[in-house]
């Protein structure tokens, strides 16, 4: 029961007696819950659709983003970071003492990604 109490909220809510009159005109034969869940679908689709909009725009650029930045990254294969004993930056290449753990905390923090070279890519 708690279970389905949090997927379904109850809402209460308090009304004029002429506000509750047109209520029980609108609904007709259907139950108080069944009306409120008409009007409010029928009000609120809108805002429901540009919100799942909106959440689908923004998961796509949240992933255009993360590939743009691994792409720049294998691309320039140089990276700039503090250094643990001063704080200066250090840059690094692929050639430097250390590349390989800098690489991989890179790409653990940005995800696993299903990236292929434009060779491989070619062939699907």
């Amino acid at each position: 029961m708690a279970r389905y109490r949090a997927k379904h909220p109850v809402v209460s809510a308090t009304m004029t007696r002429e506000l509750k009159e047109v209520l029980d005109l609108v609904r007709g034969e259907r139950s108080y819950n069944k009306a409120f869940q008409d009007l409010l679908n029928e009000k609120l689709s809108p805002v429901l659709e540009l919100k799942k909009r909106m959440e689908q725009e923004q998961a796509r650029k949240i992933e255009d983003l993360r590939k743009s930045m691994i792409k720049l990254m294998e691309s320039r294969m140089l990276i700039k970071v503090p250094c643990s004993d001063c704080g200066k930056l250090a840059i690094f290449t692929n050639y430097s003492e250390g590349w390989d753990t800098i690489y991989r905390a890179i790409k653990d923090a940005l995800g696993e990604l299903d990236l292929q070279c434009k060779e491989c890519t070619a062939k699907d």
